[in-house]
């Protein structure tokens, strides 16, 4: 008979990341014999970002400008719903829908599994989501997996409040190393560095999961995929790979408008997303995300630093020994379309920490010793 699970994360998320980290925790779950469902619940203050009439309510009025343009006159609404409309809707859910963490306090399972994302980062939430604490309900073990609090340094408050929720955790895991240097002196136990759980997916089985983007074709384009909304930081290097390699440019993009040497914004799915890195000639990107399935899928690329959070990209880039593939802070480096990157060490070395983590993750569901 299957256990049951509930997991706790950004399952909502208008973010390719977000949404694919969510369905890969599903399918561990899943693999591991779990009946799974995510926890229908949101944050209210990250909630309250994706709709253009709460940001008019509650934002100030900074956001509220920002939401106008990109709905209004970049189409950003549709394109959000294009993108993740149909995804959110295929999720399995908890049956019921919860607007406050106290109307779960009688939600059971076998097993709450909180992560991965920055479930731990509370500027993101307004401080720290008492949901991605698994304080609400009954379940036999509490699992965290691969959660993260960005480059967050909590503050003393907040490390008596992780200290003390964590201790009630069966198994701790991280995202960075980072995360285990701040929680190891106030959580009892060993903390484990995992893999995103995208990459503890193998690449043959997303492929299985991607969906072709038919009025594309397979490597005959660029791939720009980029977190930052500062054109200014790679539309030379946009230009530069255009001339070298005679390709065009698509941007996996949330509205309409296109920098400069951008030849189609596209809001794909997050299946499309994964069927569009992998058939890319080249990705260009600052996104862990797009770093990670690059990686995963052997697809050339360079990345460029993340300014919210370069770490964890620095992080797996060394891990891969693929640091030189980092263009420095102004992208100044010129970039070769052409170069495809040596991935044997980089695949070998993914697939020996995915075997081992999965492991971990076995162990941390079922309770074995």
């Amino acid at each position: 008979m299957d256990k049951s699970a509930i997991i706790v994360t950004y399952h909502k998320a208008l973010s390719y990341g977000g949404c694919l980290q969510a369905y890969a925790t599903l399918l561990l779950l899943e693999d591991e014999g779990f009946t799974a469902r995510f926890l229908d619940y949101e944050n209210p203050y990250e909630a309250r970002k994706k709709s253009l009439l709460a940001v008019l309510r509650k934002g100030d009025m900074r956001e509220a400008l920002a939401a106008i343009v990109k709905d209004l006159f970049f189409r950003g609404g549709s394109y959000r719903r294009r993108a993740f409309d149909s995804f959110s809707r295929s999720l399995p859910l908890t049956p019921r829908s919860f607007e406050t963490l106290d109307e779960a306090r009688e939600v059971e399972a076998d097993v709450f599994v909180v992560g991965s994302d920055q479930v731990w980062n509370p500027d993101i939430t307004n401080g720290l989501e008492r949901a991605f604490l698994l304080e609400f309900g009954r379940a036999e073990r509490k699992v965290s997996i691969a959660s993260s609090m960005g480059s967050h340094a909590p503050t003393d408050d907040e490390l008596v409040l992780l200290s003390s929720s964590l201790s009630g955790f069966d198994a701790v895991s991280v995202r960075e190393e980072f995360a285990r240097n701040v929680l190891s002196p106030v959580v009892a136990g060993d903390i484990r560095v995992l893999l995103d759980p995208t990459l503890l997916v193998e690449p043959e089985r997303w492929r299985s999961k991607a969906t072709p983007v038919e009025e594309v074709e397979a490597g005959k384009y660029i791939l720009l995929f980029m977190v930052a909304n500062e054109p200014s930081r790679y539309e030379g290097i946009v230009a530069q790979l255009k001339r070298d390699s005679g390709l065009s440019v698509l941007q996996v993009r949330l509205n309409s408008s296109r920098p400069s040497g951008v030849d189609a914004s596209y809001p794909a799915t997050p299946f499309e997303f994964i069927w569009l890195v992998d058939n890319a000639a080249f990705v260009m990107t600052d996104s862990f995300h797009g770093l990670a399935f690059a990686l995963n899928l052997e697809t050339p690329f360079a990345v460029l630093p993340n300014l919210g959070n370069n770490v964890r990209l620095e992080e797996l880039l060394s891990f891969c020994s693929m640091s030189d593939r980092q263009l420095d802070g102004e992208g100044a480096a010129r970039v070769d379309a052409d170069s495809f990157p040596d991935f044997r060490l980089a695949r070998a070395r993914l697939a020996d920490r995915r075997a081992s983590d999965l492991r971990w993750v076995r162990r941390a569901l079922h309770g074995e010793a």
